[in-house]
């Protein structure tokens, strides 16, 4: 082996040198410039909603209200506002007016409408806004008590089978009992899965008060609601009772391919009331008939009603009420042989 002279030992360890300030130029040049990047969030850190302490009020010209805020986390911790940070706002400013603090100030009658002040805060990146409903009055009308009103005044409500039960109205009573108008205020139900959705016509005294409450659950739940009147914190509460659908459907469909009747309604159970009616859609261009296994629970439950099977129809509908129990049904077209495509299904009766 052949030794390094100190000229050439000295030319390769400048060499060395040359490529280890290089490397080093390298990855400095590949560091991010912006610095280290920050801490992912944790779910206590991010912001999800704000609300205000007062969701619903009636108040009359010259009052005021103080709005607070709180703000809830992922985790569903509270997270502390601080400093000027919050954005305040009002749907009207003509009727109200609201200072950074959250006071507002009635200055005049709303007409009957709602309207809207408004808060929004940014936290972490994130922002979110949060509003109340608020009628103005140019006196304070004696209101005395709030009522949560089911549409057609009843608490017993079939379920279709679009999942929507009922419609509700919260209305203002005076102490003579006297409807002072529709209001709009928070509404809540303690069943899981209870959908409420606010809705209404514009020019309802005392604001707007409509809401479509959707449940798929048979049985008893309970909806509340509270608003701030004139100073006042007033609520109620009702009980409904959601029954099985008075009425089902099945439609008879034609196969593509072989025009006879699809599968596709094969082996439908539908439940329903007693004395529910089971409505039978024709959509094929041939006659079909319905056979039912016991013809006895197809007999009708009041004078007039169709009973028994069916015998043809063609293109259209028919129905029929089933009076109790469990009723096997099987459709084919008219005239056809036993092996032909057929479909069938049963309708079952329950009470809650």
């Amino acid at each position: 082996m052949k030794s390094l002279n100190l000229s050439t030992y000295s030319k390769l360890l400048g060499l060395f040198r040359l490529v280890v300030v290089s490397l080093a130029i390298a990855l400095t040049s590949c560091a991010d410039p912006s610095g280290p990047l920050p801490p992912t969030l944790k779910p206590s850190q991010i912001l999800t909603s704000i609300s205000l302490n007062i969701e619903s009020a009636i108040a009359a010209v010259g009052d005021s209200l103080d709005f607070q805020v709180k703000a809830v986390s992922l985790s569903g911790d509270t997270l502390p506002i601080t400093g000027n940070s919050l954005e305040w706002g009002v749907s009207d400013a003509s009727v109200m007016r609201i200072d950074q603090n959250g006071r507002a100030h009635m200055l005049k009658a709303s007409g009957g409408n709602v309207v809207s002040p408004w808060v929004r805060w940014t936290s972490n990146g994130i922002t979110r806004t949060g509003a109340a409903y608020i009628v103005i009055t140019q006196n304070r009308d004696p209101v005395t008590n709030l009522e949560i009103r089911p549409k057609g005044d009843s608490v017993r409500t079939a379920l279709p089978e679009t999942g929507i039960c009922c419609g509700v109205s919260i209305i203002a009573r005076n102490a003579t009992g006297d409807s002072l108008g529709l209001i709009r205020a928070p509404l809540l139900g303690d069943q899981e899965g209870l959908t409420i959705s606010y809705f209404g016509p514009a020019g309802v005294t005392l604001g707007l008060g409509q809401y479509l409450v959707g449940t798929r659950k048979v049985g008893p739940f309970w909806l509340y609601t509270e608003a701030l009147v004139y100073g006042t914190m007033l609520r109620d509460s009702i009980q409904m009772m959601g029954l099985y659908p008075l009425n089902a459907a099945v439609t008879i469909k034609a196969d593509p391919t072989t025009a006879e009747i699809s599968s596709v309604s094969n082996g439908y159970s539908k439940v329903i009331q007693p004395c529910g009616s089971i409505l039978f859609i024709n959509q094929l261009i041939q006659p079909v008939e319905i056979i039912f296994d016991d013809t006895s629970k197809v007999s009708g439950c009041v004078p007039g009603d169709a009973k028994g099977n069916i015998a043809s129809f063609t293109r259209g509908s028919v129905e029929r009420k089933i009076s109790s129990g469990t009723v096997r049904w099987t459709a084919r077209v008219v005239g056809s042989s036993p092996s032909a495509a057929s479909i069938s299904g049963t309708v079952i009766t329950r009470e809650p």
